[in-house]
């Protein structure tokens, strides 16, 4: 056909095929569902370059922004981690991981979740990373690591002696088995060959984007690349009527629990870091504050409390504020000493009020006295008779549901102290 026009009035019905040549042998071009070109690149070694891709495919070139994590160094820092445990579980630290055992007892657990969270918001994906080591499944016994709490989350791990992914709705646990994941199975027969041992260390890693009705993956790093495997997704578009999570607001967890079973399970993590893939702002955030004062103050007393409360419209509550400012005021014979302390004992009768009930989480004190123990965040002296701003922004003092936070104040004589507290409530 040298030389001969391919000519039809109606361009439409002209269907060419493009082919390329695989070791000098004509090979149609692939392309995916959508009929795009699939495009792979490689360096010049013939190793393929793999493009990691944000939540909403993205190219990565957004700064992701770490926001809640652990390591375990040293201890389980009570300052950064929140440990329970039932029965005969127990918590630890080997070999700078963490160690979730049951013992060899029934109805016996151990769960560590990060203080700190993050908060997924419209539009900006989340990613999770964490290792773990687990213990080979056992019927009556359950393994899980990843993002959540015990209303919602989304987790690797072993419901009994199956291995797999989770997603926890409002209390619903729902799992999908390694056998039945829709990427690389990790059993030997995907695209990156490897066969998954549980047992040994791995990295894990978890993206979704923010709650509602879009994607979750699931992935595993590739021992011999370092590239990070897709093995599961979730979609949620175009085919559910209810949020995958109902949540946005979420710690970093992990958690063993033995119910029949009677021997040990143990879950080890070294690290585990979750990041928002891009920039926060304080457009979903609410302000708030509030003021008081005392007379005849000589030793410490409280001034101001105010408390994150548990249950907020009905739910659990899950919003963290975040304190930015303090002003305070002094009218005495003498500087005074002013204070923040976190989760202190409270004297007296103290009573909350609502800051207020339909937009804030906060609820405040001005009745109690004494305060015992607990954080000691802030000292601050300050001159008689004059007034001190302290602004409070980047030392990222956060109150997590059933915290509380006191102002108190001192004098080696007497005075009158007043305080006026603000902060970012972050739904």
């Amino acid at each position: 056909m040298s030389g001969t026009k391919v000519f039809n009035e109606d361009p439409k019905q002209i269907k060419p095929l493009v082919h390329g040549l695989n070791n000098g042998s004509p090979t149609p071009i692939a392309v995916n569902s959508s009929g795009r070109v699939k495009t792979l690149i490689y360096d010049v070694n013939g190793n393929m370059i793999n493009f990691i891709s944000s939540s909403y495919k993205d190219l990565r070139v957004v700064q992701i922004f770490a926001e809640a994590g652990w390591l375990f160094n040293y201890n389980v820092n009570p300052y950064m981690i929140i440990s329970k445990t039932t029965g005969s579980g127990n918590v630890s630290v080997s070999n700078s991981k963490a160690v979730l055992q049951t013992s060899a007892t029934t109805n016996s657990s151990a769960k560590i979740e990060s203080i700190r969270v993050i908060r997924a918001v419209p539009g900006v994906g989340s990613l999770v990373r964490f290792s773990a080591l687990f213990t080979t499944g056992v019927t009556g016994s359950t393994q899980i690591i990843g993002i959540g709490d015990e209303t919602d989350g989304l987790f690797f791990g072993y419901n009994g002696t199956s291995f797999g992914v989770m997603r926890r709705q409002n209390g619903t646990d729902y799992w999908t088995p390694q056998s039945s994941w829709n990427g690389d199975k990790f059993d030997g027969t995907g695209v990156s060959g490897v066969t998954l041992d549980p047992a040994k260390g791995n990295e894990y890693y978890i993206t979704f984007q923010a709650p509602g009705f879009g994607y979750v993956s699931f992935g595993i790093e590739d021992p011999s690349t370092g590239d990070l495997i897709i093995a599961h997704k979730l979609r949620f578009a175009n085919s559910s009527t209810k949020p995958f999570l109902l949540n946005n607001t979420l710690p970093l967890m992990a958690e063993v629990e033995n119910t029949t079973n009677n021997t040990n399970i143990s879950l080890e993590t070294a690290s585990g870091m979750a990041f928002n893939e891009g920039i926060v702002t304080d457009a979903l955030d609410t302000r708030n504050s509030i003021s008081a004062s005392k007379t005849n103050i000589s030793t410490e007393k409280a001034i101001l409390t105010i408390r994150n409360k548990f249950t907020y419209q009905s739910k659990t509550n899950r919003v963290r504020i975040k304190l930015d400012f303090l002003s305070i005021s002094v009218d005495g014979t003498k500087n005074a000493e002013v204070r923040l302390i976190k989760n202190t004992t409270l004297g007296g009768t103290p009573s909350w009020t609502d800051i207020n009930t339909n937009t804030s989480v906060i609820e405040y004190d001005t009745s109690a006295t004494i305060v015992t123990g607990g954080n000691l965040i802030i000292s601050s002296q300050v001159a008689k008779n004059i007034s001190k701003d302290l602004f409070l922004g980047d030392l990222n003092i956060f109150l997590s549901p059933g915290d509380i936070l006191t102002v108190s104040a001192s004098t080696s004589g007497t005075a009158e102290v007043s305080v006026t507290l603000s902060w970012r409530e972050m739904f």
